[in-house]
């Protein structure tokens, strides 16, 4: 009899559903629509529950006795959504032969996956940013509380600072090269630079965290303040990592701390990344890129170790 395990991201745009063996080899994959269980709960709990049936579907088409020995459904909002077990239940009722079903939010699904098993921190940082961290089961999370309150380091905090000097820069009357820089971009002459007060205004999250990509080439090319940005980002990140680890007693001499990081502020900003890693250099980095669906894959070992 062969013997299978399942892993499911539900997130707010897709749910993808990976079928695996119990070495972790990737055997199929399904597509389908929405799983924020906040946004739509009846749609996203149908959209993961068609995900696993194809997959089951497709190992049936195999011709071959088989047995799902974990599932494991990383859904976005579930946490807020407060019911957990409920949601557990719901999918055991519709799949009873499968032997394990674990429900948690996507975030954690990602960190297990990412860790690869490991005890350790999480450090994501793209348009915005969140730090979690495991150790001995235990999890806990600094950041994530939005850019109005939060996303320190994040894409978002970087294109805010490039607006904050603009608007220091306009109470002065004297623009510095990044201010210009800026003006010269919106295509604006610089007696109209307060018109892009306004439009920060009317900009979204995500529109705000492209302008990061004018501090990154702009520190690039030797500008200091736009450096000093990125700098900045990368210790307001560690300063988070620092934060999430206080939370436990990481006294134990055998306790080893894993780090690994997700978004593209952290993977592909290099003054970020290495200002990040400079102010925590005792923890032992996890490179690989793995799936967020791989996580049931080292939740199964961890079940049978």
């Amino acid at each position: 009899m062969s013997r299978y395990i399942i892993g499911v991201d539900a997130g707010g745009t897709k749910t993808s559903g990976i079928v695996y063996d119990t070495e972790g080899c990737l055997i199929h994959q399904v597509i389908t629509g929405p799983g924020n269980i906040l946004v739509d709960e009846t749609s996203a709990l149908r959209h993961v529950e068609d995900c696993i049936s194809q997959l089951m579907q497709y190992l049936s088409a195999l011709k071959d006795v088989y047995t799902i020995e974990t599932l494991v459904i990383g859904m976005a909002g579930v946490e807020t959504y407060g019911d957990i077990t409920g949601v557990e239940s719901y999918f055991q009722d519709k799949f009873p032969h499968i032997t394990s079903i674990a429900v948690m939010g996507d975030g954690k699904l990602g960190m297990i996956a990412a860790l690869q098993g490991h005890d350790g921190v999480y450090a994501i940082a793209g348009t915005g940013s969140i730090i979690m961290a495991t150790y001995q089961d235990v999890v806990c999370r600094v950041g994530g509380m939005g850019h109005l309150l939060g996303d320190e380091g994040s894409g978002y905090w970087i294109g805010k600072q490039l607006f904050l000097q603009l608007a220091a820069d306009l109470n002065t009357g004297h623009f510095c090269p990044m201010s210009v820089a800026l003006i010269h971009q919106e295509q604006l002459p610089l007696e109209q630079a307060n018109l892009l007060i306004r439009k920060f205004y009317a900009l979204s999250k995500e529109e705000v965290a492209q302008y990061a990509l004018l501090v990154h080439v702009l520190a690039m090319n030797g500008d200091t303040l736009a450096i000093n940005i990125l700098k900045q980002a990368g210790l307001e990140l560690a300063k988070q990592v620092r934060l999430v680890l206080s939370k436990f007693d990481l006294s134990q001499d055998n306790i080893q701390s894993y780090l690994a990081i997700s978004g593209s502020v952290l993977s592909k900003n290099e003054i970020v990344r290495d200002t990040f890693a400079r102010e925590i250099p005792d923890m032992t980095w996890v490179e690989e890129y793995t799936s967020p669906e791989k996580a049931v894959y080292y939740v199964y070992k961890n079940s049978i170790q």
